[in-house]
């Protein structure tokens, strides 16, 4: 996992790859799973980000998806 730089939440350095390197699932299931909002993630232009206490969150089953409609969040 990535160290947090200042002023800036700490995210996985390897993002959705290295969290599908975890969960051992193919990374096409993780961008999925992101992209759904089964997964946690941040699309921010064209680049997926996991933040580390999301994904900490989901490894410890308290995390929910961030909206309702079960879409991850999307910056721009």
């Amino acid at each position: 996992m990535s160290t947090k730089e200042e002023g800036r939440p700490a995210v996985l350095s390897g993002g959705v790859r290295q969290m599908a390197n975890i969960l051992e699932i193919s990374e096409r299931s993780a961008y999925r799973g992101v992209a759904s909002g089964q997964l946690p993630g941040i699309k921010v232009g064209g680049r997926w980000l996991v933040p580390e206490v999301a994904f900490q969150r989901f490894l410890e089953g308290n995390w929910s998806s961030p909206t309702n409609s079960g879409e991850s969040q999307h910056l721009n």
